[in-house]
């Protein structure tokens, strides 16, 4: 049930982020907003380690931050994975990858709290 829950989280927070970024889009219907939450939920489980494991020297350096550059370079591989993910530029890519942070991390928390 808690994967379903997390995929819902990244659906609502990949809407989001189309709703409040001009030139990040998602094209199609809610089902392929659910097909992207799930790809983002099997992106951040897979690749995002490895990512976290090559990188983790640029992460002490930049005490966390560098975590903000692997996020988007996980967004960015969802736009090459699915093709109705449509990222324009690197500005749209970066505030997208922030909203659906934060977006995913509210949500989270309230599931855990629930």
């Amino acid at each position: 049930m808690r994967i379903i829950y997390r995929i819902l989280a990244n659906s609502i927070a990949i809407y989001a982020a189309t709703l409040l970024v001009p030139g990040f889009y998602v094209i199609g219907g809610w089902t392929d907003f659910l097909l992207a939450g799930l790809a983002l939920g099997l992106l951040n489980f897979f690749v995002k380690p490895i990512l976290k494991l090559v990188s983790f020297p640029m992460i002490v350096l930049t005490l966390g931050l560098f975590l903000i550059i692997i996020n988007a370079i996980v967004i960015w591989l969802l736009g090459v994975v699915l093709s109705f993910v449509v990222i324009d530029n690197l500005i749209s890519l970066m505030f997208a990858t922030i909203i659906i942070a934060v977006a995913n991390q509210l949500l989270y928390s309230f599931m855990d709290s629930a």
